[in-house]
């Protein structure tokens, strides 16, 4: 019989956590340049594919249960996901016709090495005559079953996980426009709660069902994962289960292809999936193609994705792009043509390829004698410790290199500084014109987490200086975060990016303190400012600010992550002594870096989707310069001529880049821009004013 393990809740971080963003998408990134497809699963039909799934999840079996539904509906098989990941192995979805069992269903049981067969659904689903051949055949067999489908999922839930901290909920029925809305955001939700080792349980839109809230009170859940925006599953869903005592994650997007990324992207918060399967998404039988899937999303690590027909989706087609490298598997009745699309070969990046091969660079600053700096955060050293979130390795391997610009040489002007293996260390730097460097160390983490680290680990979450080839530690960013919580959202600090002051000091952007901090010459720390939660579609996601850019009028101006939903994200105007934040501009998304030209044009690089490059001129106009031509951009930085951009900064096979992208060829690219955007002779910024000679020209 399937084994009753209890549920397992997962924290659903800030976005910029372990691998300094990943959460994102933390979550979601495990290589960049172009997806692969390295296999094809066969099926063309429903019990073929769910026989697919099965062989793919466990080749050389070693299986003690399976599970078995109807092969001509999938009503009962909407609740497989929760069971799917239980015990060790996970239990198979297999599908069978009403009144035989397949032969090769048959087969696979034996070739699985199955002892016990758990059937959804009544005899209407599955006939006597097949659990009568199951049972002669020496199987142990246990039927699942209610009058309909949401009594069916509470029956499966009842069995499988009678207690459970976590319980994914999806919608119940469709409408008469589009019968596939049934299972359409079932297909991802099954690989999260095989993950969560969680239920999954079905309601009507508009009303929480009064047995399915009866289960999770008595199974003690805590949290109610809702896949799907309000048209799938009501706000009145929602507030009945708050109301009821429940922590409530909405878990969605745009359409059915969004809310799976969104599933990704909380299914995989404490690392990068090892690939992605693409399922179908939108056609009859597309239950078949995803809901077997689960078994292998939860025991191998598999990011779940849609198709639609011959093509992807724009929310599929982008993740796969900052995705890149990463294996991808087609599922079964996936379109050949949308496999190919994701086979398709990486974008060629524009402009030139100044030197590549760099082990996690994240920003790049160009220094008071035009000098090109890039942080590098490398991926740990052999210090490893063991955590909650697996093993963590920490080295002093993170550095600060200069790069001739000509040969593409890079050497080391700040070594030994400290990095973990999640891909977390020197995350920015600033230069002054006495050649000190003032970086911000990355953490991701709420400040007592350092209390475990190995000596290798102190400098992250702090702000250091670098003059000489002496290193110092000046200020402690998130021992400030734990003392003050200035956002008042919980001690979590991530030292993201860091600029020189206007009178004096630094300003750091504290990624997961929702903060900006001055720190004087002393080391003292001061909060500037606070940033607010954005308001979106799926409920309030945290700023995350994640860039600074001096103005010419003095004050900071600062990026932040926003949350997933596309325009979400706004750049902020901070005074320079500090106080409430204004909205300088909005309806971005996912702002990573920032920088300005001579003439107030700020440029703004986005991560996610797919790269984009933006230009907002002093009256506040927005000009997409370029989008899709960047994988995994993560820094900026503004030349006399043109910018250069941090690329495939997460997790290329081949490393990070470092691009030059000349403002005739930005103008190339957006036809009739005028993008000569050199600083003007004689140009004195704000901070040349503060710092004196110590910064000489930009």
């Amino acid at each position: 019989m399937l084994r009753v393990r209890r549920g397992t809740r997962v924290e659903v971080r800030a976005l910029l956590a372990a691998t300094a963003l990943v959460a994102v998408l933390a979550a979601l990134i495990p290589s960049a340049a172009s997806a692969a497809v390295v296999q094809r699963l066969e099926g063309d039909d429903t019990v073929s594919a769910a026989l697919a799934w099965s062989q793919f999840a466990y080749p050389d079996g070693g299986v003690t249960t399976a599970l078995l539904g109807r092969a001509d509906d999938f009503p009962d098989a909407l609740s497989a996901g929760g069971p799917q990941g239980q015990a060790e192995t996970g239990a198979p979805l297999l599908l069978t016709p009403t009144d035989a069992l397949d032969p090769a269903v048959a087969a696979e049981l034996e070739r699985l090495g199955v002892t016990d067969v758990v059937i959804l659904g009544g005899v209407n689903a599955i006939s006597a005559d097949v659990e009568a051949a199951l049972t002669e055949a020496g199987y142990t067999v246990t039927r699942l079953e209610g009058p309909e489908r949401i009594a069916t999922a509470v029956a499966v839930a009842e069995a499988t996980y009678p207690q459970a901290t976590a319980a994914v909920l999806a919608r119940a029925q469709a409408d008469a426009e589009d019968p596939s809305r049934a299972f359409a955001d079932s297909l991802a939700a099954g690989a999260l709660a095989a993950s969560l080792q969680a239920p999954v349980l079905l309601t009507p839109t508009g009303e929480l069902d009064a047995d399915v809230l009866a289960y999770l009170t008595e199974a003690g859940v805590e949290t109610v994962y809702v896949i799907g925006g309000e048209l799938a599953i009501s706000a009145d869903v929602e507030a009945a289960l708050t109301e009821a005592g429940f922590t409530v994650q909405r878990v969605g997007g745009d359409n059915r292809a969004a809310t799976a990324v969104a599933v990704a992207m909380t299914q995989f918060t404490q690392g990068p999936p090892n690939a992605v399967a693409l399922i179908e998404g939108s056609g009859p039988d597309a239950w078949a193609s995803g809901l077997p899937a689960a078994a292998a999303s939860a025991t191998q690590g598999i990011a779940l994705l849609l198709t639609a027909g011959e093509t992807l989706p724009p929310e599929t087609e982008g993740t796969l792009a900052q995705l890149g490298g990463a294996p991808v598997v087609c599922g079964p009745l996936v379109d050949p043509a949308a496999c190919d699309a994701a086979d398709a070969p990486p974008p060629e990046p524009p402009g030139t390829v100044v030197t590549e091969g760099l082990a996690g660079p994240r920003d790049v600053e160009i220094g008071p004698d035009g000098e090109v700096y890039v942080t590098i955060q490398n991926f740990g050293g052999e210090d490893c410790i063991d955590s909650p979130d697996g093993e963590l390795c920490f080295g002093e391997t993170s550095q600060v290199v200069s790069v001739d610009t000509e040969s593409g040489e890079t050497t080391p002007v700040v070594d030994g500084l400290s990095s973990l293996s999640f891909g977390v260390g020197a995350s920015d730097v600033a230069v002054d014109a006495e050649g000190t460097f003032h970086i911000a160390m990355g953490l991701g983490a709420p400040p007592e987490a350092r209390e475990g680290f190995p000596e290798s680990g102190a400098q992250l979450g702090t702000y250091v200086q670098s003059s000489e080839g002496e290193t110092t530690v000046v200020a402690d960013i998130a021992g400030h975060e734990g003392e003050d919580d200035p956002d008042g959202a919980g001690a979590d600090s991530n030292p993201y990016a860091i600029a020189l002051a206007t009178d004096g000091g630094v300003v750091i952007a504290d990624a997961g303190g929702n903060s900006l901090v001055r720190v004087d010459e002393e080391g003292a720390i001061t909060t500037l400012a606070t940033f607010p939660e954005v308001e979106t579609e799926e409920g309030p996601r945290q700023a995350v600010p994640t860039s600074i850019a001096v103005g010419p009028d003095g004050d900071y101006y600062v990026g932040e992550l926003g949350g997933e939903q596309p325009g979400a994200a706004r750049i902020w105007r901070v005074p320079a002594e500090g106080g409430e934040p204004e909205v300088y501009a909005e309806g971005l998304t996912f702002v990573i870096d920032l920088a300005f030209d001579g003439e107030g044009n700020l440029y703004v690089l986005s991560l996610f989707p797919t790269g984009v490059l933006t230009r907002i001129s002093p009256d506040g106009e927005q000009v997409v310069l370029s989008e899709g031509d960047l994988v995994e951009p993560l820094g900026l930085a503004v030349a006399e001529d043109g910018l250069y951009v941090v690329n495939c900064g997460l997790s290329c096979p081949d490393g990070g880049q470092l691009l030059f992208v000349s403002f005739d060829e930005l103008a190339e690219m957006f036809a009739g821009a005028t993008l000569d955007r050199g600083e003007p002779e004689g140009y004195t910024s704000p901070v040349h004013e503060a710092w004196g000679d110590r910064i000489g020209p930009r």
